[in-house]
């Protein structure tokens, strides 16, 4: 006949068996919980290879763009602050009606979301006015955007000496070497980017440039 277990020996099992059911569990939620982060970390690469090649053939393509005004003054279109950036840049043509210029504005909404505005016409007087104007929306959950912009040093006529810039002079008719944005996402992330763009040579097509200024060649 089998000896019975003690009640020592069946409080030894029960701790035993709960101590492993606490550990599989423990385990089963680290091993879960470590997906969804790796899944989340994933979706956030992701997002920022999409942004990254979005802005990317923007900024690369970015040209400088001026007209005349109504006192046949130049005009850049070029606007460049510290929350926002409005700019010229070159397209594929799909439309020979549209050519091969683009207009873009780049900006934080009121919905904490990264957003694009193209339209195939200048933004006059820093205005949205076409009509075929569409926004898109490049990044969710943002807490803010930085826009620094590099220009050749004050009266140097070099790239060799180079200063970054908070905003850009509206009255400046040549536009950055480069463009960096800091991005500060609602989850207290941050990531930084940084492109050079088109016209980032001393001498551009639209003339030569010192300062800023045109200089009659």
């Amino acid at each position: 006949m089998r000896k019975p277990f003690t009640l020592i020996e069946v409080i030894i099992a029960l701790a035993l068996f709960v101590g492993l059911s606490i550990s599989c569990v423990t385990l089963v939620h680290g091993l879960t919980s470590s997906m969804e982060s790796q899944t989340a970390r994933s979706k956030h690469v992701e997002s920022l290879v999409l942004l990254d090649r979005t802005i990317k053939k923007m900024f690369t393509n970015m040209v400088p763009f001026k007209w005349r005004d109504l006192d046949n003054q130049s005009v850049p279109h070029f606007g460049g602050y510290s929350d926002r950036i409005r700019f010229a840049y070159l397209n594929r043509i799909n439309n020979l009606q549209d050519g091969g210029l683009r207009f873009a504005e780049l900006f934080v909404n009121d919905d904490a979301q990264l957003v694009a505005v193209y339209q195939t016409r200048p933004f006059v007087e820093g205005v949205q006015a076409n009509e075929d104007a569409y926004q898109s929306v490049l990044s969710e959950g943002v807490d803010s955007v930085e826009f620094s912009y590099v220009s050749v040093a004050e009266n140097e006529q070099s790239s060799e000496n180079l200063e970054w810039l908070e905003d850009w002079d509206e009255d400046r008719l040549d536009i950055p070497l480069g463009v960096r944005i800091m991005i500060r996402w609602q989850n207290e992330n941050a990531e930084s980017f940084f492109w050079r763009t088109a016209g980032n040579s001393y001498y551009e097509r639209w003339g030569a440039w010192k300062n800023g200024e045109e200089i009659n060649r």
